[in-house]
């Protein structure tokens, strides 16, 4: 289960990365990692204009305890 402040980091992460048009959109856990994926908050995925080349999602490594992006 993911911790609440894991996703208080990735928004902030994604903000500070992104802009504010993107959003913690999802999460997803492995064993090693824990993934937050983000969205547009305006439009979805399958539209153009919420493309955005680049960065993926973000990453908590559980052994290092450590938030990339």
């Amino acid at each position: 289960m993911i911790n609440k402040n894991h996703t208080s980091e990735f928004q902030k992460l994604i903000l500070q990365n992104l802009g504010e048009k993107y959003t913690l959109d999802k999460t997803e856990e492995s064993s090693k990692y824990v993934f937050g994926f983000w969205k547009h908050i305006d439009y979805e995925p399958d539209d153009d204009r919420a493309a955005l080349i680049g960065p993926g999602p973000v990453v908590f490594i559980k052994i290092l305890k450590n938030t990339r992006c």
